[in-house]
């Protein structure tokens, strides 16, 4: 005796489970409620993705470095428009020429978990306030020439530099540190 229909009825009802698996989990892409769901994700910013300028002002002891980061068009048409940017940086320190660390890292201050996103044309700013190593004893200091500022973005692999053009000298034994504000969108 030959058995009709049970391949065909294991077909339809393994048709039926992954149906009703993929309604249940199918992206919200398609909701009509105007909510954001279904919205595809941004990558982080990367250093690559920026145009850097970085002017700077003196007073009260202090140096202030202001960083502009401005959103560069795509590199491929493959990419993401625009980028995530977080409200702090990873890290930052100030380097010799070989990116070996002088002093200590900078601490963040302002909101550290504020997230926004960068469009072509869009910029972001921070603050790095350098404290005057003239303010200091020079045997307790240590000042130290340094060649760059290392500046990492939150999941971002590698710090990438500035050169500050031998216009900056930090304390080398760490009795004071840079600090960093917030980053901010410009304009928001």
């Amino acid at each position: 005796m030959k058995k009709i229909g049970v391949r065909p009825a294991r077909t339809f009802a393994l048709g039926a489970v992954v149906a009703s698996a993929l309604a249940v989990s199918a992206p919200a892409a398609f909701a009509e409620d105007g909510s954001e769901a279904g919205t595809t994700s941004v990558r982080d910013c990367v250093s690559t993705d920026f145009i850097t300028e970085m002017s700077r002002e003196g007073a009260a002891g202090n140096v202030y470095i202001e960083v502009t980061f401005e959103k560069l068009p795509p590199a491929s048409p493959y990419d993401d428009e625009a980028c995530t940017m977080y409200g702090a940086l990873d890290r930052m320190y100030w380097g010799d020429d070989e990116g070996e660390r002088i002093g200590g890292f900078a601490q963040q201050e302002g909101d550290a978990d504020s997230v926004f996103s960068l469009s072509p044309g869009e910029e972001a700013v921070m603050t790095i306030t350098r404290p005057n190593t003239e303010n200091y004893d020079e045997w307790e200091c240590e000042p130290t020439e340094v060649g760059s500022a290392y500046l990492q973005f939150m999941n971002e692999g590698e710090p990438f530099s500035y050169s500050t053009d031998g216009q900056d000298s930090v304390c080398a034994t760490q009795l004071s540190v840079s600090t960093i504000s917030e980053i901010t969108k410009v304009g928001a």
